[in-house]
């Protein structure tokens, strides 16, 4: 197992602060991580001895909060880095941006478009539920990968329907760099 993808919502940044120790001392090269950007954690001492409330079975530490401006996606993405312990991801994904087209597209994209050109993430996409949204990313910008969450798996087959309605997977998107990225999460 070499790929590795996390994101700041997954335990409240637990995913990235367990996976980071686990890969130190490890060629750099020798595996692949991905995060994602979309939900800023911030500090919540008020909640001391509550437990997270999204699914994941841990302290309350943090809450997620929605942002999806160029400022938010550099700060969340730099602190996926610090909990990482990495100096660059090799994909950065717009973590289900939904109810935020707008603001993804014109502020998040263009910011991670930046930090994929300085480096700091080797490539740049968007991930969600939903195909339809999928397509606009891959046809409308220039986003290197695009991520159906656990629509198409060994139990789940819901997204061979979004396939037929979207036409995310008939086709590969060729982009600017003149690589060929699809695939199913």
């Amino acid at each position: 197992m070499r790929y590795f993808d996390t994101a700041p919502h997954y335990g409240l940044g637990l995913s990235e602060r367990r996976l980071g120790p686990a890969l130190a001392g490890l060629p750099r090269d020798g595996y692949t991580v991905s995060t994602k950007v979309g939900r800023l954690l911030e500090p919540t001492p008020h909640r001391s001895g509550q437990r997270d409330d999204q699914g994941f079975d841990v302290p309350a530490t943090h809450s997620r909060r929605w942002d999806f401006s160029a400022d938010g996606a550099r700060r969340s993405l730099e602190g996926s880095l610090e909990r990482l312990g990495l100096d660059r991801v090799d994909l950065v994904l717009i973590h289900d941006p939904d109810d935020h087209w707008e603001q993804a597209v014109g502020e998040a994209y263009p910011a991670l478009h930046e930090l994929r050109a300085q480096g700091v993430a080797g490539a740049i996409g968007a991930c969600m539920n939903q195909a339809r949204m999928l397509e606009r990313f891959a046809t409308e910008t220039g986003v290197d990968a695009v991520l159906l969450a656990g629509r198409y798996t060994l139990l789940d087959r819901s997204a061979e329907q979004a396939e037929r309605n979207a036409d995310l997977f008939a086709r590969p998107v060729r982009r600017h760099c003149g690589r060929t990225w699809w695939g199913r999460g």
